[in-house]
């Protein structure tokens, strides 16, 4: 199986909260999802999901981790559990569940009342305004993500490259991750320094190498399945009607052509100090991503 060389330019510390945010998700476990089966359970928990963010934002407070880490076991389930609906179904879920982290009403549904309990963890730890652009993003989510990539995964087709690009960086959340660093150290940026060019182009950068890691990471489980065409791999191996190993090569490329973009624009950022450090540290999940994929989960076992 082809190597991928992963080299990023800061590294990553681990939160000496790890275990105690395993510790939680072994409570939601027994807890808020406890009428799952039992082989679900153990899925989960050998997910490590608490490892990543200790990965994510080692220097973040206790409580802010619990909150983020409670978010991610939730949005994985769920979107592990809807995962093959029919595109319609997944806009008007995605469209339920950002109605609820607006302030909706979750009815009795498991998972929306665990989505209004997260909502009422992140309200208190964040304002209005970055509410609703958490709210926007999980709705692009779904809807520009999830939603998008359904038709081929039901036809078992692959999008054009291009498009598939605009579509993975989407349906992989990151952008929900990225709103999460915001409030993680509580910076001090304007919406000015938000809506830079540089920052727009470098967010969206960040997030397509998180995608392309997962791609590397989760090939061998997607390889013969219909969700091989969420696969950049197996896309380019697909589209271009080349080997696998020359699949990797390409995939490759674009992966390294994406962060050598980044990484120039990193260089052209505003002398801004909160605004470096925010960069700076959006960069370094990319080497957190990669250490939890090779040392922590068994979400991906046979990659």
């Amino acid at each position: 199986m082809y190597q991928f060389s992963l080299q990023y330019p800061f590294t990553a510390d681990v939160s000496p909260y790890s275990d105690e945010l395993e510790a939680d998700i072994e409570n939601w476990l027994n807890a808020t999802y406890s009428a799952m089966p039992p082989a679900i359970i153990e899925k989960y928990r050998q997910a490590r999901f608490g490892k990543l963010f200790a990965r994510l934002f080692p220097w973040a407070e206790y409580y802010k981790l619990e909150i983020f880490t409670r978010y991610l076991l939730w949005a994985t389930m769920i979107e592990d559990y809807h995962r093959h609906i029919p595109q319609e179904e997944l806009i008007v879920l995605g469209d339920r569940l950002t109605e609820i982290f607006r302030g909706g009403s979750p009815g009795d549904n498991v998972f929306f009342r665990e989505a209004a309990a997260i909502r009422d963890k992140l309200r208190a730890i964040a304002d209005k305004t970055w509410m609703e652009s958490f709210a926007n993003a999980f709705n692009d989510y779904y809807t520009h993500g999830l939603a998008a990539a359904a038709p081929f995964i039901s036809r078992g087709t692959f999008p054009p490259l291009p498009l598939f690009v605009l579509i993975r960086q989407r349906s992989i959340g990151s952008y929900p991750f990225l709103a999460f660093l915001l409030i993680a150290d509580d910076y001090p940026l304007a919406n000015a320094d938000l809506l830079h060019p540089l920052v727009s182009q470098m967010q969206s950068l960040v997030a397509r190498i998180i995608a392309w890691e997962n791609d590397f990471f989760s090939l061998q489980r997607k390889k013969d399945t219909n969700e091989a065409c969420t696969n950049l791999v197996l896309v380019i191996m697909q589209q271009l009607e080349i080997s696998l190993d020359e699949a990797c090569i390409v995939a490759q490329q674009i992966h390294d052509k994406d962060l050598k973009e980044l990484l120039i624009l990193w260089e052209y950022l505003p002398p801004n100090e909160s605004l470096l450090k925010y960069m700076q540290q959006m960069i370094t999940m990319l080497d957190a991503l990669k250490h939890w994929y090779i040392h922590d989960t068994s979400r991906y076992a046979g990659t």
